[in-house]
């Protein structure tokens, strides 16, 4: 059910790239609390690993879907497509890159929405 939603919303490219997306989702969804609580690394390592390898699969998602994007083109004006799932995303993602939004800033916002 996770991957169809993802899907729906956010488009299959990212999962594509990354076969254990959804798996290491939910890892980090476990972590969650103590990430939040600001529990240091060096006694919840396991918590940063999650959030760290998570982060990683959206960074590499977020450059490659930039390269691969025609903001010019057809798909830049239609409701849903393949590398960024539903307008929202497509424009939620300009405005954070126009914005100079650093890519771990942008990676956490698109992830934090899925």
């Amino acid at each position: 059910m996770a991957r169809c939603a993802i899907i729906a919303l956010f488009g299959e490219e990212i999962l594509k790239q990354s076969s254990k997306f959804v798996e290491a989702m939910w890892d980090f969804d476990a972590f969650v609390f103590p990430l939040a609580f600001g529990v240091p690394r060096f006694i919840y390592p396991k918590a940063y690993a999650a959030r760290d390898a998570f982060h990683e699969m959206g960074e590499t998602f977020l450059n490659a879907a930039w390269e691969k994007f025609d903001w010019n083109g057809l798909e830049a004006q239609t409701k849903w497509e393949l590398i960024r799932g539903t307008r929202f995303y497509c424009t939620h993602s300009k405005f954070l890159k126009e914005r100079r939004f650093v890519l771990r800033s942008r990676s956490g916002m698109h992830l934090g929405t899925i």
